[in-house]
């Protein structure tokens, strides 16, 4: 092989074993910077959630179970999407009053929290992978410890959380002793706990 493909060469070799690395993640530490998480709180709507929406004396446009979807939001006859995730069942009913304005008079709107759990699936190497349900948010050790924890081929530094665009990756010795914000950092219904 002559030198002059050798450049060719070395940029082939860089692409390949690039592609086989890892993939592009997060820090948990970092993540955690950017993003502080929002005090748990019983009373607010959260992501998995189902509502009963009732709009009085509008049946058509009452919802008996409106699920919360993956990005916070309900969908609802005329009004489409509407944020929900983060408010209080009281505050949702105002703000979609207050959206029904423009067609009824006078719209009158109850929101009912039917059922509140957290889904979280858990693939890899653990126990039992599966989904898990949680009544709400937990720290990740709760979901590791429910999926009978690690199995003896688990990588322990390549956990790693699935939520929407971001890949978080976590060290198992940083959820044990590690600081609290990584040690009790809570997930969220939607999220894939992946452990390499």
């Amino acid at each position: 092989m002559s030198l002059r493909f050798l450049p060719l060469v070395l940029v082939a070799w860089i692409a390949f074993t690039g592609c086989r690395g890892p993939g592009i993640y997060v820090d948990a530490r970092d993540y955690i910077a950017k993003h502080p998480p929002m005090p748990a709180k019983a009373d607010r709507i959260r992501v998995g959630d189902v509502l009963n929406v009732q709009v009085f004396g509008e049946p058509t446009l009452s919802m008996p179970q409106v699920a919360v979807r993956p990005h916070g939001a309900i969908s609802l006859p005329l009004l489409g999407e509407q944020p929900a995730a983060g408010l209080t069942p009281d505050e949702l009913a105002k703000r979609l009053s207050r959206a029904l304005d423009a067609y009824l008079k006078d719209a009158r709107v109850t929101v009912i929290l039917v059922s509140s759990t957290v889904v979280v699936h858990v693939i890899g190497e653990v126990s039992s992978a599966g989904k898990r349900e949680f009544p709400r948010p937990v720290p990740i050790l709760d979901v590791l410890a429910e999926s009978g924890g690690l199995t003896q081929y688990a990588n322990r530094k390549g956990i790693y959380l699935l939520r929407g665009s971001d890949r978080i990756r976590f060290d198992y010795y940083d959820l044990i002793r590690g600081s609290a914000s990584v040690r009790n950092f809570l997930v969220e219904s939607g999220d894939v706990l992946v452990v390499e």
